[in-house]
């Protein structure tokens, strides 16, 4: 029961990072000093729909640059490892991956280096 009540708003949560999501791909098509009254309700809206999901408990899952880890990270693909990014380490995030307080919302999709 006490599962329930600490994890009861992941529902809507699951269903909300999806909007941020589409709202994000909005925002990089968009150049960075475009101050358009649309741009600006985009950024404004993409802002306070985080700060809500953070207010929740919703943690975006930092990748890139990190080792691969399985618990929270799905590899779509691999490339050969480099200088810069050694073997199992995340080169690129896809889609990115978010925690509801301790569980996996969802795991961030991710480029890996290997050998």
């Amino acid at each position: 029961k006490s599962s329930l009540i600490q994890y009861g708003g992941m529902g809507l949560a699951r269903r909300m990072i999806p909007i941020l999501n589409d709202v994000d791909r909005a925002l990089s098509q968009v150049e960075d000093d475009d101050e358009s009254p649309v741009t600006q309700g985009l950024r404004l809206l993409r802002n306070k729909l985080w700060r809500e999901l953070e207010a929740d408990g919703i943690k975006s899952i930092e990748a890139k640059g990190q080792e691969f880890n399985p618990a929270t990270m799905e590899a779509i693909t691999t490339l050969p490892a480099s200088e810069q990014f050694p073997a199992g380490q995340v080169i690129d995030v896809l889609e990115p991956g978010y925690m509801y307080k301790e569980r996996v919302l969802r795991a961030a999709r991710v480029v890996v280096a290997t050998e």
